[in-house]
C-alpha cells in the first residue's frame, strides 16, 4: 500500500512538473489569462505532491506503518502550505502583495489549521 502511494505521488509530481514546465516555456503569461490560471493550478498540484512525497518516502524507507489519520493530516498540511505559496504568488502576480496582505493571508490559513486541530481534540474528548 505504501509503495503504491509513493509511486502514485511520484507520478503526480512528475506529470504536474512536466506540465508546469511546458506551460512556462510555451506561453506568454502577460497576454493569456488561461495560462496564468493553469500555471497556478499546476503549481499547487506540484507543490502539494512534493510536500506529500518527501514524508511518504521517508516512512517507506523506515518501513513504518502510516495510519489513515496521519495521511489526512499530511494531505491537509501539504494543501495549506502549498496554498500559502501559490496564494502569495497570485497576490504578487496581481500586484497587490504587500506585507500586511501577505501576513493576513498566512494568518488566515494558520487559523484554518488550528480549527482542524481543535476539532480533532474535541472529537477525542467526546469519545
Amino acid at each position: 500500500m505504501k509503495r503504491k502511494l509513493v509511486f502514485l505521488l511520484t507520478c503526480v509530481f512528475l506529470i504536474s512538473l512536466g506540465t508546469l514546465i511546458v506551460i512556462v516555456s510555451n506561453t506568454r503569461a502577460d497576454q493569456n489569462v488561461l495560462a496564468q490560471i493553469t500555471f497556478f493550478l499546476f503549481s499547487l498540484t506540484t507543490i502539494t505532491s512534493l510536500l506529500m512525497l518527501v514524508p511518504m518516502t521517508y516512512h517507506s524507507l523506515k518501513h513504518a506503518q502510516v495510519r489513515a489519520d496521519e495521511l489526512k493530516r499530511l494531505f491537509r498540511r501539504a494543501i495549506l502550505i502549498s496554498g500559502v505559496l501559490v496564494g502569495l504568488g497570485i497576490f504578487s502576480a496581481l500586484h497587490v502583495l504587500n506585507f500586511l496582505s501577505g501576513l493576513t493571508y498566512v494568518f488566515s490559513l494558520v487559523l484554518i489549521e488550528f480549527f482542524f486541530m481543535a476539532r480533532k481534540v474535541e472529537k477525542s474528548y467526546e469519545a
